[in-house]
């Protein structure tokens, strides 16, 4: 979740040890987007490429392939998880801060095609370079049923958005779901 700062809870768990792949979206080094923005992006993940253990930052819109290979074979992904379906022929309907709203579908497809485990994260800064990760429990589609398994994340999710709103950065996105009924 866009909550204080994902990357730097991507970096940390890197450091603990865990190869992390992390699905990004290419838009970053898109010519439309002003010169200082696609250096600032490029910046930040050069910064946390090091800490990665082998992982990569790989685009969605050319990368798949690789976060299905990745998961087979026990590496972590780490995917953003705030993104709008675009319409609801291929959407997940999920409970999110009081209402079903559309969310796009690819951490459920991720796991259900590569018996990969879902949990969810945040990461809250707590002080002056000081952040604290917590982790959802881990729920295994195969044992909750995968649409269990994602509607647990996605409360534990808005759960801390609840605590914290002020602190999600992605929230500029809510009006942009499609609501059920």
């Amino acid at each position: 979740l866009h909550l204080d700062s994902a990357p730097m809870a991507i970096a940390q768990m890197g450091r603990a040890g865990l190869p992390i792949n992390f699905m990004m979206s290419d838009i970053v080094n898109d010519a439309r987007v002003p010169p200082v923005l696609r250096r600032y992006f490029r910046r930040k993940y050069e910064g946390i490429r090091s800490h990665l253990r082998g992982g990569q930052f790989w685009p969605i819109e050319t990368n798949m392939r690789d976060f299905y290979r990745t998961l087979k074979q026990g590496e972590g992904a780490v995917i953003l998880c705030e993104a709008p379906a675009q319409s609801q022929d291929d959407s997940l309907p999920i409970e999110f801060l009081g209402k079903i709203r559309f969310f796009k579908r690819g951490a459920l497809r991720l796991a259900e095609k590569t018996g990969a485990a879902l949990a969810g994260m945040i990461c809250l800064r707590t002080g002056l370079d000081r952040y604290k990760i917590v982790f959802s429990p881990v729920y295994d589609p195969a044992v909750v049923g995968s649409v269990n398994a994602i509607q647990k994340v996605y409360t534990f999710l808005g759960e801390a958005v609840k605590s914290t709103p002020e602190r999600w950065w992605a929230a500029d996105l809510l009006p942009s779901f499609i609501k059920a009924g």
